[in-house]
């Protein structure tokens, strides 16, 4: 129901739970490489609804789209690395007094840069895996490069994509 509070209207929320996983995704030699889409659909309870929704073909091709979209905008590696940039720039100043409040040891603000590089690292080397994993789970054989020009004024562009 549309006027429901919120909370109360029958929708879905999305919660981020458990970030272990990533920006590399210790113990797995940088983590980039990680095929996360084969293990959103494991065997038993955690695989399930996104086995089960992986069944209809419509929501395939959306979430085929929906990927190559964000793949190709905000989680592009030159984005990502900026935001990172950012964060790093503005933690910095306050990582010497943090490091000295919870523990002495002089090499903790080196090996908090050396973590930001890893992370950086995984920007840049993360995409070329994710799209393979998606072209192999899908059967996809190959991609192309579609470059679209449009005036506002006139109209917009609506994308589907068949498979």
């Amino acid at each position: 129901m549309p006027n429901s509070p919120y909370g109360h209207d029958g929708r879905w929320r999305w919660m981020l739970f458990d970030m272990d996983f990533g920006f590399g995704l210790q113990g797995y030699g940088g983590g980039y490489e990680h095929n996360t889409l084969e293990l959103a659909q494991m065997e038993g309870w955690s695989g399930f609804m996104f086995r089960s929704l992986l069944e209809n073909k419509a929501f395939r091709i959306k979430f085929i789209n929906r990927f190559a979209d964000h793949m190709n905008s905000i989680f592009k590696t030159g984005q990502v690395v900026f935001i990172i940039d950012q964060h790093q720039a503005v933690l910095y100043p306050e990582m010497r007094e943090f490091f000295m409040r919870w523990d002495s040891r002089e090499d903790l603000l080196e090996k908090w840069e050396e973590e930001v590089d890893v992370m950086r690292m995984f920007a840049k080397k993360r995409p070329e895996f994710v799209k393979q994993h998606i072209m192999d789970q899908f059967d996809i054989i190959r991609t192309v490069v579609l470059t679209v020009n449009t005036d506002e004024e006139k109209g917009h562009i609506k994308s589907t994509l068949l498979i």
